[in-house]
């Protein structure tokens, strides 16, 4: 048989790495008198050692010539190749046998089909210390190893496969067989891959939809906003922040959030110009410059910047400067979520919010709790007195709804109102745009 040499694809994920380490590891209990164990594998020209243990191990990275050393020769030969004592053996690499101290040494090519796949190297400090029973063992298990490396080389072109492939190869048979030998390997491997190719589906394919869900004036019921939200298509359904969370992991999150709004203004364009459209998006997308190109580009005027109150920044001098840019183009700044968790007034101060968003958890059952009442009445207090207008969200129930009327919230927003659709319908169904949710 004719067998041709592989080169080895790059870097592997973790995952795989993780395999062949242990192969390399195992070999030090399977052969008592080894003191060192490597995977050499083609790349660089020759042979490198690229998965090490024991006495082997400062040796990582290092390259063999494919023709003056043993393993180089086991490899083109396809020959299992054994030494009793490497440093007067004129087929060995001896700045190699002088590094590393290894006399005994026993080199087992991967053979895999038809491809040499690598070199196992086996070593030890003493001369003739592998028994010719030794070699056999090793022999026997070459063929496992040689299964590994290629399990490992199809998992990294799983992870290493380009984002620009064309969806049609990525969802194809070659794709699921992949995804089918990470998933039995390494299942954390496995989620991964199946979690980038959910994202890249989406932002290849556009794979979502765009709903709206009104703002209304609590004084005459009219319109006075809309906020945008995400409705992802493939199933089973999942929530919006989930996968924008998994965009993230995969390095595409500030692209999914670009997207979303770019489709959440596009869609938007048949409504009054004057109706403010809400859009949630990370700090990190606020500051980024192409976030800015879109509301100057689509929706100078109209855009609620809605950050969530809990969000963590990085850079909040960043974050006011992208902000004031924002402003200068017509922007507003909505601070989401106030009210839940250990909400910071300090927090409303720095960034100056020209709403205030009640969260839900506050709303909800503040017809019967004294305390989310007067929580509520006071942060209306502090919005008219630092100019900001107040939004109240999740509004599910009439005697919520009169409470909130009560006390001063001018704009309220839920399921009693209104629930996520499509824009025509809550254009069909509200009064034309009464007072905008601003200032």
């Amino acid at each position: 048989m004719t067998y041709a040499r592989i080169t080895w694809p790059g870097a592997l994920p973790k995952g795989a790495a993780d395999i062949l380490q242990r192969v390399v590891d195992n070999v030090l209990d399977l052969i008592a008198s080894a003191e060192g164990g490597a995977l050499a594998l083609p790349g660089g020209g020759g042979l490198e050692f690229a998965f090490c243990s024991g006495g082997y191990s400062p040796q990582v990275g290092s390259l063999l010539s494919p023709t003056a050393s043993l393993a180089g020769l086991s490899m083109t030969q396809v020959a299992t190749l054994h030494t009793d004592d490497a440093q007067a053996d004129p087929r060995t690499d001896r700045n190699m046998v002088r590094l590393n101290g290894m006399r005994s040494v026993v080199c087992v090519p991967l053979r895999y089909r038809t491809q040499v796949l690598g070199v196992l190297v086996v070593g030890s400090s003493l001369p003739q210390a592998f028994a010719a029973e030794d070699v056999s063992t090793l022999n026997g298990v070459a063929e496992f190893i040689a299964s590994a490396v290629e399990t490992a080389t199809a998992m990294s072109r799983v992870v290493l496969r380009s984002p620009d492939e064309p969806s049609a190869f990525r969802s194809g048979q070659s794709s699921k067989v992949y995804e089918y030998v990470a998933n039995v390997v390494d299942p954390k491997l496995a989620t991964k891959i199946e979690r980038e190719n959910r994202v890249r589906q989406v932002l290849t394919e556009r794979d979502f939809s765009v709903v709206f869900q009104p703002v209304v004036a609590l004084r005459n019921q009219a319109l006075s906003g809309l906020e945008a939200l995400a409705r992802f298509h493939p199933g089973p359904y999942r929530p919006p922040n989930a996968w924008i969370e998994d965009a993230y992991k995969v390095g595409s999150g500030e692209d999914l959030e670009l997207m979303l709004v770019e489709a959440a203004l596009r869609a938007s364009r048949p409504a009054d110009p004057r109706l403010l459209i809400g859009v949630n998006v990370s700090p990190g997308v606020a500051v980024d410059h192409r976030f800015c190109e879109l509301v100057e580009r689509m929706g100078m005027g109209r855009v609620v910047v809605e950050l969530t109150e809990n969000q963590a920044v990085a850079g909040p001098d960043e974050l006011l400067g992208a902000l004031a840019r924002l402003r200068r183009c017509g922007a507003r700044l909505a601070l989401d979520d106030v009210g839940s968790g250990f909400s910071s007034l300090a927090r409303i101060v720095q960034l100056a919010p020209e709403i205030i968003k009640l969260d839900l958890e506050l709303v909800r059952g503040i017809d019967v709790d004294p305390i989310r009442r007067s929580l509520a009445s006071a942060l209306v207090t502090f919005a008219n007195e630092s100019g900001a207008r107040v939004v109240a969200e999740g509004v599910e129930h009439a005697a919520e709804l009169g409470v909130l009327h009560e006390i001063g919230v001018p704009f309220a927003q839920g399921y009693l109102i209104g629930r996520p659709g499509p824009l025509g319908v809550h254009l069909g169904q509200f009064d034309p745009l009464a007072e905008a949710v601003d200032r």
